[in-house]
């Protein structure tokens, strides 16, 4: 039985094979799809007119009711070439913003390491 894939990438031209499913691996080589783009200038804004139009859209970018989400942070401990430490938590986020403390966070679980070797992130 032959079903055919589709390999879309970035900066290569759709590749689109019939592969044996019996087979039990692949070697796939896609053709680079190289583009030229135009030239982009970006100058910089007046700074007083960006910062009115941030206040202007705090309304549409800040929620007027209550949510409830949920986070995940990770923070790797890193000098010149090597990890030192890794943490991570899992944690609830509760936003009131008519309130004064507008959040409440609350650790779900958390963990951290100095053997980072042993940690499946490296």
């Amino acid at each position: 039985m032959q079903t055919p894939f589709s390999f879309p990438n970035m900066g290569y031209k759709l590749g689109t094979r019939v592969i044996p499913i019996d087979d039990q691996s692949w070697r796939i080589e896609l053709e680079p799809d190289i583009k030229e783009l135009k030239e982009v200038l970006i100058e910089p804004e007046d700074p007083v007119q960006l910062i009115k139009q941030v206040i202007a859209r705090f309304p549409q970018n800040y929620p007027e009711s209550s949510y409830k989400a949920k986070g995940f942070l990770r923070q790797m401990i890193k000098d010149s070439k090597d990890y030192l430490s890794i943490g991570e938590a899992v944690f609830d986020i509760n936003y009131f913003p008519k309130e004064k403390s507008r959040f409440e966070l609350k650790i779900i679980k958390a963990r951290t390491s100095d053997d980072v070797k042993r940690s499946r992130l490296f």
